[in-house]
């Protein structure tokens, strides 16, 4: 069920340090459940260590395909954030309906809820812009991330009414608004010549409706992925999340398996929060470096939580394991937008 990783999934040395510990978050209840280990053991089993050669971090031990494709098509079958983008929930009714919720799984001592609703409490709460430099909202991740468990329930019924009086919109690049982002767009076009456009990952939370607005063709790369939501992946548990977003903005589908068809190469893809999830990134990003010009990545900046990478991520990156893989693509970084670098996100551009 666990396998030991002897080599960095990025450049294959062998020679690694212990980097960070991890955290208890819904992935390892879920894996606790498969697998049927105690998650304390599997915290403490699983680390993240930090390769020498390329600087990636990744994984001690990771889990067979059979364990992957049962957090995504049993437990967790839809893409939590991209159901949260755009969603009702960032108001101040999906506030009070989730504090209720909460309220009433600590009195029922309903630990498993009481998680459930502490996390969407706090992502909530860190979507709002500039909460951590508000004294009613600073303390909701001082000690913790965005979406894990841990929370002060008695400094949130002190603040609540508060909190709730200073939601509006979300902060850009947070849970609630995603990567569909007009500061984004402009930041790729100033640097990007874009006639073309496709995305790989979640179809939800990107640029695909701005990418539209602008009438330019636009693709979405269909790829299997064990370790990340695939077809059962539904929008209100109802339609297919790739064909929804077809409907809003009639991207093309390729499937990832059958690349080749393309006639020329396009001038930008992008993928958000994906890398970190796949066992062999070079073969990624080799393969979409033959059908395009440019690649944009953007991925979770673990310094901004004390180096917590979590169990359901294979993977973490910086600026030195994108630097390796730019040199060995002969490529050229670039990773000074500056909009996203306070948001728990880094984006990575390969020209």
């Amino acid at each position: 069920m666990i396998q030991k990783i002897k080599n960095c999934p990025l450049c294959g040395s062998s020679d690694f340090d212990f980097f960070s510990s991890l955290k208890k978050n819904l992935y390892s209840e879920i894996i606790s459940k498969i697998t049927k280990l105690n998650e304390n053991y599997l915290i403490k089993k699983i680390k993240n260590n930090k390769c020498k050669n390329c600087g990636l971090i990744f994984k001690n031990y990771w889990f067979d395909d059979k364990i992957l494709e049962k957090i995504y098509e049993k437990f967790i079958k839809s893409h939590p954030r991209g159901q949260d983008f755009k969603s009702d929930l960032f108001s101040k009714k999906g506030l009070s309906s989730v504090f209720s919720k909460l309220l009433l799984a600590d009195q029922n001592k309903d630990i498993e809820n009481k998680n459930k609703y502490s996390r969407t409490i706090k992502s909530i709460i860190s979507s709002i812009p500039n909460y951590n430099k508000l004294k009613s909202t600073n303390w909701i991740t001082k000690h913790s991330r965005s979406f894990d468990s841990n929370l002060n329930l008695d400094l949130l019924k002190k603040n609540f009414e508060k909190i709730k009086s200073i939601i509006k919109r979300p902060e850009e690049f947070k849970r609630f608004s995603g990567f569909e982002s007009k500061h984004l767009w402009k930041y790729l076009r100033k640097n990007i010549k874009i006639q073309s456009y496709a995305e790989v990952g979640c179809p939800q939370w990107g640029l695909f409706e701005i990418v539209k607005k602008n009438k330019i063709e636009q693709f979405f790369i269909q790829r299997k992925e064990k370790n990340f939501w695939g077809k059962k992946c539904k929008i209100d548990n109802v339609k297919n999340c790739i064909l929804f977003k077809k409907e809003k903005t009639n991207f093309k589908i390729i499937n990832y398996e059958n690349l080749s068809i393309l006639d020329t190469k396009l001038d930008l893809i992008s993928s958000f929060q994906y890398i970190d999830h796949l066992r062999e990134p070079l073969k990624f990003f080799e393969n979409l470096n033959k059908i395009s010009k440019n690649q944009a990545y953007i991925v979770d900046n673990y310094k901004s939580f004390d180096n917590t990478i979590y169990i359901q991520h294979f993977t973490g990156w910086g600026l030195k394991p994108f630097t390796w893989v730019a040199k060995k693509l002969k490529k050229k970084l670039k990773n000074n937008f500056s909009k996203i670098k306070y948001t728990e996100n880094d984006l990575f551009l390969l020209s």
